[in-house]
């Protein structure tokens, strides 16, 4: 975890597959933050688990002033479900790295006539190949 948050902070609002491969995960800028980052388990948030995937953010300056933000909930939990729009930016963002768009286009059209399709071997000839 702590490469994607350094990564989210060289790359502000994004945190996507370009954030953590390739020449990310060599960057030294990113590199350097991601020592800075310590992640610990709360047990308050973790015995709300799996029913709420919660976070919490402590920065601690160096002069030992610290900034906590308030519990956030994932979004795409129940209770914050993704929008047909969100989930599709989503999958647009994490597949695009190696889809090409024509075939992002046939998987979604795919998946949306699952419910009339005979079978599913056309979704999964588009993610296989």
């Amino acid at each position: 975890m702590a490469l994607p948050s350094a990564g989210g902070t060289h790359h502000p609002g994004q945190v996507g597959p370009n954030e953590v491969t390739g020449d990310a995960i060599r960057d030294a800028q990113i590199l350097k933050v991601s020592k800075l980052i310590s992640i610990t388990e709360a047990d308050d948030l973790s015995a709300r688990f799996p029913e709420e995937i919660l976070s919490r953010v402590t920065i601690e300056l160096q002069d030992g002033s610290r900034f906590t933000s308030p519990v956030t909930q994932a979004k795409g939990d129940p209770a914050t479900a993704m929008s047909q729009a969100e989930f599709r930016a989503k999958f647009d963002l994490l597949a695009g790295v190696n889809l090409p768009q024509a075939r992002r286009d046939a998987i979604c059209t795919a998946i949306d006539s699952l419910s009339e399709a005979e079978s599913c071997s056309e979704l999964f000839e588009l993610l296989m190949h």
